[in-house]
């Protein structure tokens, strides 16, 4: 899965970064497949696009 979040300078991702350690037990279908594929995560932190 890749995740992109978008979020304002100076935000605090940590709560971000300890849900990737956990979300996949939660979702019904990482249980379902996930005996059957191999998965791999990724997230890219970035900054709001300007509107300038």
């Amino acid at each position: 899965m890749a995740f992109t979040l978008t979020v304002d300078d100076g935000t605090d991702t940590s709560p971000v970064e300890r849900v990737m350690g956990f979300y996949r037990d939660s979702c019904p279908v990482h249980r379902s497949i996930s005996g059957s594929i191999d998965f791999s995560d990724e997230i890219e932190i970035v900054a709001p696009a300007s509107n300038h």
